[in-house]
């Protein structure tokens, strides 16, 4: 009998108020916020596009507000190392593929 296979991970329960960008949006500016799209891929990650509803006063304030956020100019996120040189997964095939950058190995 074999032991449990599978990616090792752990988990924290983080105590606090999760506050979204949609719960900001509201918050800060009175703007409804919707997300129309979300990203994740390549220096894409993270990426959230949101659609902003309300009165013009409010849609111009949330605009002027993530502008202001925007000008602070974080630094892009890199591009994962290609094509995955050092995956657990690709070393560990017997894991199964649980990847989209994998799923040419199936």
């Amino acid at each position: 009998m074999s032991g449990p296979k599978g990616l090792l991970c752990g988990m924290m329960p983080m105590p606090g108020t999760v506050v979204t960008e949609i719960d900001a949006i509201r918050q800060l500016t009175g703007a409804e916020a919707l997300p129309i799209t979300v990203n994740g891929i390549g220096s894409g990650a993270g990426t959230v596009v949101l659609l902003i509803e309300g009165s013009k006063d409010r849609v111009d304030q949330a605009w002027e507000l993530t502008q202001a956020i925007k000008k602070k100019r974080e630094p892009s996120l890199q591009d994962p190392p290609s094509p995955c040189d050092d995956c657990f997964l690709l070393k560990n095939p017997d894991l199964g593929v649980r990847c989209s950058t994998m799923r040419h190995l199936e």
